[in-house]
Protein backbone atom coordinates (compact mmCIF):
# COMPACT_ATOMS: atom_id res chain seq x y z
CA UNK A 1 0.00 0.00 0.00
CA UNK A 2 2.27 2.74 -1.27
CA UNK A 3 1.45 6.34 -2.25
CA UNK A 4 -2.15 6.16 -1.10
CA UNK A 5 -4.12 8.65 0.90
CA UNK A 6 -6.74 7.54 3.36
CA UNK A 7 -9.24 10.11 4.59
CA UNK A 8 -10.93 9.38 7.89
CA UNK A 9 -13.77 11.69 8.82
CA UNK A 10 -15.77 10.49 11.80
CA UNK A 11 -19.38 11.76 11.77
CA UNK A 12 -18.91 13.35 15.19
CA UNK A 13 -16.37 15.83 13.76
CA UNK A 14 -18.80 17.32 11.24
CA UNK A 15 -20.68 20.41 12.42
CA UNK A 16 -23.07 22.62 10.51
CA UNK A 17 -22.48 26.35 10.46
CA UNK A 18 -25.43 26.81 12.83
CA UNK A 19 -23.97 24.27 15.28
CA UNK A 20 -20.64 26.12 15.29
CA UNK A 21 -22.42 29.44 15.88
CA UNK A 22 -24.41 27.93 18.75
CA UNK A 23 -21.21 26.56 20.32
CA UNK A 24 -19.55 29.98 20.03
CA UNK A 25 -22.58 31.68 21.59
CA UNK A 26 -22.43 29.22 24.47
CA UNK A 27 -18.71 29.80 25.08
CA UNK A 28 -18.84 33.58 24.74
CA UNK A 29 -22.15 34.18 26.50
CA UNK A 30 -23.20 36.46 23.61
CA UNK A 31 -26.03 35.97 21.15
CA UNK A 32 -25.61 36.81 17.49
CA UNK A 33 -28.39 38.41 15.51
CA UNK A 34 -29.47 35.90 12.88
CA UNK A 35 -31.24 36.60 9.63
CA UNK A 36 -32.80 33.61 7.90
CA UNK A 37 -33.16 33.88 4.13
CA UNK A 38 -34.41 31.52 1.46
CA UNK A 39 -32.14 29.86 -1.07
CA UNK A 40 -33.57 32.15 -3.76
CA UNK A 41 -32.75 35.29 -1.72
CA UNK A 42 -29.20 34.00 -1.15
CA UNK A 43 -28.67 33.40 -4.87
CA UNK A 44 -29.95 36.90 -5.66
CA UNK A 45 -27.50 38.42 -3.16
CA UNK A 46 -24.46 36.73 -4.70
CA UNK A 47 -25.52 36.94 -8.36
CA UNK A 48 -23.16 39.08 -10.42
CA UNK A 49 -20.54 39.41 -7.68
CA UNK A 50 -16.92 38.45 -8.20
CA UNK A 51 -15.30 35.69 -6.13
CA UNK A 52 -13.83 38.05 -3.50
CA UNK A 53 -17.18 39.79 -2.93
CA UNK A 54 -18.89 36.41 -2.68
CA UNK A 55 -16.46 35.41 0.05
CA UNK A 56 -17.29 38.55 2.02
CA UNK A 57 -21.02 37.85 1.73
CA UNK A 58 -20.44 34.29 2.95
CA UNK A 59 -18.68 35.51 6.07
CA UNK A 60 -21.48 37.89 7.05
Amino acid sequence: MCNRTIYVRPPSNIKSQMEVVNLWEGFSGKTLQKEHITEQEWLQKIQGKDLESGRKVTLL
